[in-house]
């Protein structure tokens, strides 16, 4: 016995070849809608985003800039507790912002806009000496801001050679890396302990003005953190750790002498830049 299509059941399958193909169309339509309305919804958090960056971080630079002026003409470390704390800031509803320094001059200045004379002629040769060591992992160790000078304290060992060997033979470098290296292992470097750094590695007297100049024992780069600890007891919890920062040409006491092409330039600020660095959901 054959199956026999009729009329209605003819009607009936075109109804739902158009039923399907409505409701395909209308999918693709709200899919559409809905991805628009994503995009606008993201559009405006980031305004809104920005707006509360911009007025969140001014108040936060506005109070770093206090804490600095307030240390006066004093070397910033000494005022520093062991991690690099500075102060704490209260903000709105009872929110603390942990502002933090960190010494930010330890690698190899790369750019070389406004130094001239002896001053380029050391940036070109260190640059040349962390190349010829270093090689593809050059850009491990260089930076874009601050002096020519490193910090003594914090560079990594290939940018202690690369500085050193721009003065000394390469018997007379090694010699004094492995000083510094000791000491600033058992205690941090002042000057003082650089003086004797250079007698106990019998550093030619002829060079030695030349290494104090180069070999910072008072950083004037910093690496600005602020990071924000959110209250007890708030609903909803924060998304993530709320951080700003950014670096800082601060040049004090000694330091302030040094060969620092950025504070030539009369900054009306001690920052140099500022970012959003929060942790994103």
């Amino acid at each position: 016995m054959s199956a026999r299509l009729t009329r209605s059941d003819t009607r009936r399958g075109f109804a739902m070849a158009i039923v399907l193909m409505l409701l395909a169309v209308s999918g693709v339509v709200i899919a559409f809608m809905l991805d628009r309305q994503a995009n606008q919804t993201r559009t405006v958090q980031r305004e809104i985003e920005s707006y509360t960056f911009h007025h969140i971080s001014r108040g936060i630079q506005e109070a770093v800039e206090a804490w600095i002026r307030s240390n006066g003409n004093n070397p910033l470390g000494p005022a520093l507790s062991d991690d690099g704390h500075a102060f704490d800031l209260v903000v709105e509803r009872g929110q603390t912002v942990e502002v933090y320094f960190l010494d930010a001059q330890g690698a190899v200045l790369a750019e070389f806009a406004g130094l001239t004379g002896d001053s380029l002629d050391m940036a070109i040769d260190i640059l040349q000496q962390l190349r010829r060591a270093e090689n593809r992992r050059t850009a491990e160790y260089i930076r874009r801001e601050g002096p020519v000078a490193i910090s003594i304290n914090v560079a990594p060992e290939p940018v202690l050679r690369a500085v050193i060997s721009s003065v000394l033979d390469q018997i007379q470098t090694n010699a004094l890396v492995r000083e510094i290296m000791t000491a600033r292992a058992a205690e941090v470097i002042d000057r003082a302990k650089l003086e004797a750094i250079f007698r106990d590695a019998d550093t030619p007297g002829a060079n030695i003005p030349k290494l104090t100049a180069l070999l910072a024992t008072e950083p004037v780069l910093w690496q600005v953190i602020a990071q924000a600890k959110s209250p007890e007891g708030v609903w909803p919890p924060p998304r993530g750790t709320i951080r700003y920062g950014g670096l800082a040409l601060v040049s004090t006491g000694a330091a302030a002498a040094g060969r620092n092409r950025s504070a030539d330039l009369q900054r009306s600020s001690s920052m140099i830049s500022w970012e959003n660095l929060s942790e994103q959901p």
